[in-house]
């Protein structure tokens, strides 16, 4: 039989305590005979483990997985060689070759902080870059971060909406961070406050698609050459696409064959669902 433990700080055991015995207060029923029996159990064990321990306790059966709600690290701006994390914002994973990293987008600093956390109890810093220097010049106000691999490299994705517009940046090597290319609002684009991104892979093509706030919109970009992003298509909020005002959301979503982005529109109130099964004619579904 398979068992789970439950790790649980001291600090919580009253709380638990006293939802255990109103779980045996209200299971009087017949058929909750089991269920009452086990909640007045795990109320006695509550204030018996709450006396005895100093730091942690758990209630354990013999046997994985567990859930361990323990605090492990954290890392702060301007601690420990951190310099980009002020306002951060967005926050996203990669794992290139067998390390694990996280990369931050941070709004008030204008910028990506790169995180090793292959160890996650000792993460650290291993490279930052910012708006303006060494050829970066999408990252004002950055808000959201995403990451794609095309073909052997890795990305990173940063929607700006303070520069209206989409940073990308080759993280192959994460000490060593290089800006690719951008993409900025123009005529035929829809990124006017750029709030969030990310990524699709369509057939033998990989897409961003970007929410922007200001222009009520969205716009899919080709990234399948990353050095040479091409805008494909954009839909904006009206009669055909009625809820996308103040789209500050996105995500996407493959169901049977089909590919559809999701929408959060903040002013709204709603999520405009589109199909971008061929991503250069998106339709409202």
């Amino acid at each position: 039989m398979n068992r789970t433990t439950l790790v649980i700080p001291c600090g919580m055991l009253p709380a638990v305590a006293l939802a255990a015995l109103a779980c045996w207060t209200l299971g009087n029923r017949p058929k909750s005979q089991r269920l009452t029996l086990s909640c007045l159990v795990l109320a006695i064990a509550a204030v018996l483990l709450a006396s005895l321990c100093g730091t942690d306790a758990a209630f354990a059966e013999e046997g994985a997985p567990y859930i361990d709600i323990r605090k492990v690290a954290a890392v702060t701006e301007g601690r420990d060689g951190y310099s980009e994390l002020n306002g951060a914002y967005s926050i996203t994973t990669a794992q290139i070759n067998s390390r694990y990293y996280a990369l931050v987008a941070s709004l008030v600093d204008n910028g990506v902080q790169i995180i090793d956390i292959t160890d996650p109890l000792s993460p650290s810093p291993v490279a930052s870059v910012t708006e303006g220097r060494a050829g970066y010049s999408k990252l004002y106000g950055a808000a959201s971060i995403t990451t794609a691999q095309i073909n052997s490299r890795h990305y990173a994705l940063v929607a700006a909406w303070g520069d209206d517009g989409v940073q990308i940046i080759d993280i192959t090597d994460p000490s060593s961070p290089s800006p690719v290319a951008s993409v900025t609002d123009g005529a035929h684009t829809e990124l006017y406050g750029a709030a969030s991104i990310t990524t699709a892979q369509i057939n033998s093509r990989h897409y961003a698609l970007v929410a922007a706030w200001g222009d009520d919109g969205v716009q899919i970009i080709d990234i399948t050459d990353p050095s040479s992003p091409s805008p494909v298509a954009s839909v904006t909020d009206g009669s055909t696409y009625p809820t996308l005002d103040g789209a500050y959301s996105i995500t996407t979503a493959q169901i049977n064959s089909r590919h559809y982005a999701l929408v959060a529109a903040l002013y709204d109130d709603g999520v405009q669902i589109i199909d971008i099964t061929d991503p250069s004619s998106p339709s409202p579904v």
